[in-house]
Formats: C-alpha cells, structure tokens, sequence
C-alpha cells in the first residue's frame, strides 16, 4: 500500500518518523506519558513543535475517528489532489480568457480608431462630391436652359410655317395701305351658356348675347361721354367684340370656374392665383388665357412673344379676351351696387368734343378700354 501512495503520503510518513526521533531524544514522551489523557492547551504544549502543528493534528484525529484507515487517507490526498487539479486548470483557463480579452480589446481601440478615421474621410469625400454636383448641376441647368429656349423659338417658327393661318385683308384691301393682318384659329372648345341660370344677367335682364353687348355699350358710350354718332357706333363695335370674348371665356372650361358662374370667374381672373415663376405658374392672365385658347401652340411664355405675325395675333387676341372680362365687370359692380353706372354726356352741361379722325378715335377708344376695370392688375 505505500508503494501505491501518492507522494503527499509518503512526505507525511517521513515527517512521523521524524517526530518519533525527536522524542527519543528529548525525552518528551516521557512528560506526555504523565499528562492527563484529555486534549487540553496544557497536553498539546507538552507535544514536539510538529506534532502541534495544525494540519498533523486534523490528519490524527481523522485517523482516530476512522480507525487509522489507510483507504480514507488515500480517498482524502486523492481528493486533494483532483481540487488543486482542477484550480489549476481553471487558472489556466482564467489567464488565457484575460488574455484574449485584452487582445480583443486592442483590436477594438485599433478597429474603432480605423472606423473614425474612414468617416472623416467619407464626410470630406462627399462633401467635395456634393459640391461637384452642385457645380455640374447649374452648368447643366444653364445649358438646358438655354437649348429649351432655343428649341421653343424653332418650334414657334416651323408651327407658323406649318399650320397656315388664314389672312384677312386691312382697310386698305388687297390693294391699300392696310397690311394683310394674320388671324390663327381657336383651337378651344366653348360651351353653352344657361342665361337664366346666371344670377347677374337675370338680375340685369341680359338674356343673350345681344342683351350684353347693348348694355355695355350702352356703359361704355355714357363712360366716355361720346356725343358724335360715329364715335357712339365705334364705340359699340368694340362693345360687342368685349362682350364676345367675356362670353367665350365664360363659356370655358378651365377647371378654375364651372360654366357660366361669372362670380367666380370674376374673383380668379381678376386675382393672382396660379401667377408668378413657379412650375406650372403663368407670367400673366394673358399668357395664361393664349394657353387656353391654343393650348398646342402656346407652349411657354417666350414661344407666345416670339416676334412672328401669328404669336402677335395670339397675344392681342388673349388680351382683349381679358380686356373683355374686365368691361363686363364694371356692369357687375353696378349690378351688385358698388360702382355708380356714368351719366354721360349731358347737353348743355358739358362742352362738345371736337371731331377726330377715325385713327385717333380708334387708338383713344382702344386706350379707354384698358383702363375700364378699376382693378391695376396686369394682365
């Protein structure tokens, strides 16, 4: 059984026989002979420095209690060994956990530094990126800017080559002074007007086309005070061409007004929605009715001022269809009671205008009726 101990048993056995030496020689055996037989402070003092060592006294009464069994002794150094086997191993374990924790944590330092070091240069890159694009963006807006505006002008010439507008000869005939003046078709649809369905012409006693054109220019006659009958009869022609245009545009459906509601038409035209720069604005009320009017040729603002006879037939032709919409509603205002309806002339009160030739008369009535609506929009 000793050879088969471990090594732990054997140093024990060496260490047994060394107190036995030492208490032959002393003679201390023969004092503990003579102590009492209890385990008092007294008794253990009497034992060699060895022998009162703490782990020595635990390993005897555990021979004591057990009676000196050799087997337990063994299962006990086993077990101690097994322990410190396995604090070892733990040990190891412990120190090879710290050290892969501390290489990681290195390489988290050196991946987080990387990391912080590739953003600043992403954010530079896309900085300087941004501000390329911006650059080439507003070159390539400029550039397209300038191709559309060319564009739109070739398109306005080959529409006029195109579609051949009729020709209407001037005062002057086809053999007078008067040039051939170009006249371009309505492309839009109108539809019919409900006479009695419109408040302000059943509250005036306009019943239809006729009807208006007599009262305005009736108005118009009492506005600028004629007194000469061709003055009278010049100034009700163009009454009638006012009141054609009002009713066309009353007639139209724009998505802006419903057929025949003149308030509404009134409030948008005479206002500024949908007026200005921006997508899908337009510069004027003139640009904006010219869209209406030929809305396949009036393509932009620039193509409606392009300098051809037909796009200038089209521009004057949408502001007097504007000039139209204004004259009527000074008969509104009267209607609704917020404008005085003009005396005109009155004998003896007021002095007689002297004659003018038809030009000056056509160019003074033409001017009179820009300024019909008290309104300083322009359209």
């Amino acid at each position: 059984m000793a050879s088969c101990a471990p090594q732990s048993l054997v140093n024990f056995a060496r260490e047994q026989s060394l107190v036995d030496d030492c208490i032959s020689k002393t003679g201390v055996a023969t004092l503990a002979a003579h102590a009492p037989c209890n385990d008092s402070a007294a008794s253990r003092l009497l034992l060699p420095p060895l022998a009162r060592a703490p782990s020595v006294q635990k390993l005897a009464r555990a021979e004591e209690g057990v009676g000196n069994s050799s087997e337990f002794v063994t299962q006990m150094v086993n077990e101690n060994w097994r322990l410190a086997t396995k604090v070892g191993r733990l040990e190891l374990e412990c120190a090879k956990a710290e050290g892969r924790a501390q290489a990681k944590s290195e390489f988290i330092s050196e991946l987080s530094g990387r990391i912080e070091s590739a953003t600043a240069r992403h954010e530079v890159a896309l900085e300087e990126a941004n501000q390329r694009a911006q650059v080439e963006l507003r070159a390539m807006c400029t550039t397209h800017a300038q191709a559309i505006g060319t564009l739109e002008a070739r398109v306005a010439k080959l529409s006029d080559a195109q579609v051949a507008p009729t020709e209407r000869a001037g005062r002057g005939g086809s053999g007078g002074r008067g040039r051939a003046n170009t006249k371009v078709p309505t492309e839009a649809a109108f539809g019919a007007i409900d006479y009695g369905n419109v408040p302000f012409f059943v509250g005036t006693g306009i019943r239809d086309k006729s009807a208006l054109h007599d009262q305005l220019g009736t108005y118009d006659v009492a506005r600028l005070k004629a007194y000469w009958p061709d003055d009278r009869s010049k100034i009700r022609a163009q009454a009638k061409q006012r009141a054609e245009f009002f009713l066309n545009l009353l007639a139209l459906d724009t998505g802006k007004w419903s057929v025949g509601d003149a308030p509404a038409m009134f409030a948008y035209l005479l206002g500024t929605d949908d007026l200005g720069h921006l997508q899908g604005h337009f510069s004027n009320r003139t640009h904006q009715i010219a869209k209406w009017l030929w809305p396949t040729r009036v393509t932009s603002y620039s193509a409606l001022v392009a300098n051809t006879p037909a796009t200038k037939y089209m521009y004057r032709r949408a502001r007097h269809h504007m000039t139209g919409v204004k004259a009527v509603h000074a008969l509104y205002e009267i209607w609704w009671g917020v404008r005085e309806h003009p005396v005109g002339f009155r004998e003896g009160v007021d002095a007689i205008p002297a004659r003018k030739t038809a030009q000056k008369r056509k160019s003074g009535a033409d001017a009179d009726a820009d300024v019909t609506c008290s309104s300083g929009l322009s359209d």
